[in-house]
């Protein structure tokens, strides 16, 4: 009540310069405070609990050594590959679904989608069943057919606990998001500049590398960047791919050395976790600087007032085999890792399929996950901490939003960069920021630590950038009369903030509550380093299942458990969308 009687005393520029404050308050706490204590206690020695003096002793020993580079270097090839590859197929599935005459294209187009549904961990999971050196499905076969051609081998030929594995598994779940940034922008390239380009002779090939591509660049160079920043803090596919023969990236080396190493190297950790936090800033001025201003300066623009008509390009012989390669993409990211899962959740303990084996199918696993005395607390663990970051991400995003498209202020730019530093870091770093900073002893009136809660702040630090991105470009297509109208009208500003800006965007603010909390139920990383015996998500059991235990069958029964959830949570959610868009929803 005091907070809106003095709202109600100042002026409009006043409130929002103060809202832009409080916004500035909240990213500071949430995302430069855990921040700074990383980079501030890679200078000093000891522990969170009992800091010792300033030094440069952790960078000397973490920069001496040999595996540091080691694993730069592997971090690099597997950002850098993975991009190279799901750049080019990402252009391709694009251009033959929105430049071709393609039969089946909306087929295609849910075949790229479904992969959504799929978590990365899980997927992987399935990747090691089916080419696992030894007992892999897809290695017997091949075995089998070298047999035939003389040639016997013991295990392979090929190994997915490799970097090559790793990267192979990246480029197919990374293909849907990157196909969703680039398919937009060849629906709406004017095609004349194509036809230009023919009548002074270029042929086809020509005319897609010299003309198209470079119209395209801001979307590909969106796409890339994004790409490559996810990349580079993934740890979901090293973890479970590069364990196996010590292959480590950064996230991973930084998140065994806080939190599984014995003693804790908290130096490594750090001293590995500071210098991601500037290239995070680098790739963000990057992206702002390039990207940003040339949007602004309409250098690439191609929509113009004139009507087009989108003209398809004929493919002649090749319209069925193009189709193929959206086939077989569907089998590799959803086809065979659905039925390998499916079948080792079947069986009492894996093994590849045969007859014999056949005669151990059942239900026994499912029905063994339904009587863990823990599960309960599991699943309402999950349920929590999906909807929770859900909730508080989407309100934080609207709120944030709304003052960087709002106001006229200075400094409401650098908030919308500071939001977007945390997609470019790993979830390891975010990890280790909240230990130091919610074990420092000042921190002691705020026990959080080893609670759902300090799992949940750093998952919404991971979701804001996307969240915040919807809600800008919701706040965007609202004008402002509308609210003006309300003022005018005598509704208080907190009055019209809730009862008319946040209805008008309610169907996006619907849509990310949902995006947030699909991805926060799969959630692997950040559960994985903060979670204790009674903070435990699904995602956390499946790994301990699947790493720990060895229970391949248990670990598979779970995982399709997990996926039907997320499947009945899609399709739930386009109902409360409808409704959202039809306005029968009420907040």
């Amino acid at each position: 009540m005091v907070f809106r009687t003095l709202l109600n005393g100042i002026g409009d520029r006043a409130i929002k310069a103060i809202l832009l404050g409080i916004a500035g308050l909240v990213l500071f706490w949430l995302i430069v405070l855990p921040l700074f204590m990383v980079v501030m206690v890679s200078f000093r020695s000891g522990t969170p609990l009992e800091a010792g003096p300033f030094s440069l002793a952790n960078y000397v020993l973490t920069y001496t050594y040999p595996l540091t580079y080691v694993t730069l270097l592997n971090s690099l090839l597997y950002a850098g590959v993975s991009v190279v590859l799901v750049m080019g197929i990402g252009i391709l599935f694009a251009w033959l679904v929105e430049r071709t005459d393609m039969p089946l294209r909306n087929l295609a187009w849910t075949m790229i989608l479904l992969p959504v549904g799929m978590p990365s961990f899980l997927l992987t999971m399935s990747w090691t069943l089916l080419l696992n050196p030894r007992v892999g499905i897809l290695n017997l076969v091949l075995r089998r057919l070298l047999e035939t051609a003389g040639l016997s081998l013991d295990s392979g030929p090929v190994n997915i606990y490799s970097l090559g594995g790793m990267i192979f598994v990246n480029t197919i779940t990374g293909l849907t998001t990157v196909f969703l940034l680039v398919v937009g922008a060849f629906r709406l390239m004017n095609h004349e500049i194509e036809d230009a380009a023919h009548v002074s002779g270029a042929n086809k090939r020509t005319t897609f590398w010299k003309v198209t591509v470079p119209v395209l660049l801001p979307a590909l160079s969106v796409a890339t960047l994004y790409k490559f920043a996810g990349d580079l803090n993934d740890m979901d596919i090293p973890l479970l791919l590069g364990l196996q023969k010590q292959i480590y990236v950064l996230p991973t080396l930084i998140f065994f050395s806080a939190f599984y190493s014995t003693p804790i190297e908290w130096g490594l950790a750090t001293a590995l976790s500071s210098p991601f936090i500037f290239i995070a800033i680098g790739l963000c001025y990057s992206y702002f600087r390039f990207i940003i201003k040339q949007a602004e300066t309409q250098k690439y623009v191609t929509v113009t007032g004139k009507a087009t008509q989108s003209r398809r390009v004929s493919l002649g012989r090749w319209r069925y085999p193009a189709l193929v390669l959206f086939l077989l993409y569907f089998l590799l990211s959803i086809g065979l890792p659905f039925l390998v899962l499916l079948w080792a959740s079947f069986l009492p303990s894996y093994r590849p399929p045969s007859w014999e084996a056949l005669g151990l199918v059942t239900l026994g696993k499912y029905w063994e996950i339904l009587a863990w005395p823990n599960i309960g607390r599991v699943v309402l663990n999950t349920l929590i901490l999906g909807l929770g970051t859900a909730l508080l991400t989407m309100l934080i995003a609207f709120f944030i939003s709304w003052v960087v498209v709002r106001s006229r202020l200075r400094g409401r730019f650098f908030l919308d960069a500071v939001i977007f530093v945390p997609h470019v870091l790993p979830g390891s770093v975010v990890a280790v920021g909240l230990v130091f900073t919610y074990l420092h002893p000042s921190m002691q009136w705020l026990p959080i630590y080893g609670s759902l809660w300090i799992m949940v702040a750093g998952m919404l630090v991971g979701y804001l950038p996307f969240s915040t991105r919807l809600m800008n470009g919701a706040l965007t297509q609202i004008h402002r009369e509308l609210e003006e109208a309300g003022m005018v009208s005598g509704a208080r500003r907190l009055t019209v903030l809730t009862k008319i800006t946040l209805p008008l965007v309610l169907p996006p603010f619907v849509m990310g509550m949902i995006w947030v909390s699909a991805h926060a139920f799969r959630s692997l990383s950040i559960p994985l380093m903060l979670s204790t015996p009674e903070t435990e998500t699904i995602s956390v059991l499946l790994f301990f299942l699947w790493d720990r235990n060895a229970d391949f069958s248990g670990a598979a029964a779970l995982g399709i458990l997990l996926i039907l959830a997320v499947t009945m949570l899609t399709l739930i959610s386009r109902r409360l969308i409808e409704d959202a868009f039809s306005g029968r929803a009420r907040l």
